[in-house]
């Protein structure tokens, strides 16, 4: 593969995306605390799982970025995998907790001007999701072997008494 999303490698592009997600995670922090006041306050039995679900999620996806950019880095193929199998799960959690949380939202502000803005979330959410699958799978691929071979570890090099070993 030459080039990916307008970078020559996908390397860089996760690494660029997983440093603006984590960006991103710390600026969402007050929004992210408004919604949950939100459903403390006023939301129901179900909302409350909802809850308890988002502020698991939100730690747990914040160490798999910070593992997706360890990763990225070092170049591991086993660890950018377990974040590919993250990755997709995450997105389908995310499918269906932001239509839920736009719900809840609206019902207790009762503003017909936020459908919009729910809409274009969940497709952001969605696109960025994919966006963050296909870069990840591409970044794999790359780093498999010519030959086949999937390195664990590939750039760093095996020297056994000062000569390269393979």
């Amino acid at each position: 593969m030459d080039a990916f999303c307008f970078c020559k490698h996908a390397r860089p592009a996760i690494l660029a995306w997983g440093y603006i997600k984590l960006v991103l995670m710390l600026l969402s922090l007050f929004p992210l605390y408004l919604v949950l006041e939100i459903i403390i306050f006023y939301g129901g039995q179900y909302d409350m799982i909802l809850f308890w679900f988002m502020l698991l999620l939100y730690p747990t996806a914040f160490g798999f970025d910070i593992t997706l950019i360890v990763a990225a880095h070092l170049r591991n193929v086993n660890t950018l995998k377990v974040c590919l199998y993250y990755l997709i799960i995450e997105l389908n959690m995310l499918i269906l907790l932001v239509p839920w949380i736009g719900n809840i939202t609206f019902n207790y502000y009762s503003v017909l001007s936020l459908l919009p803005y729910i809409a274009v979330v969940t497709v952001l959410v969605i696109a960025q999701g994919v966006f963050s699958i296909i870069m990840v799978i591409s970044e794999i691929g790359k780093l498999s072997d010519v030959h086949g071979v999937a390195h664990e570890e590939v750039g760093y090099k095996n020297f056994k008494n000062g000569k390269e070993t393979s």
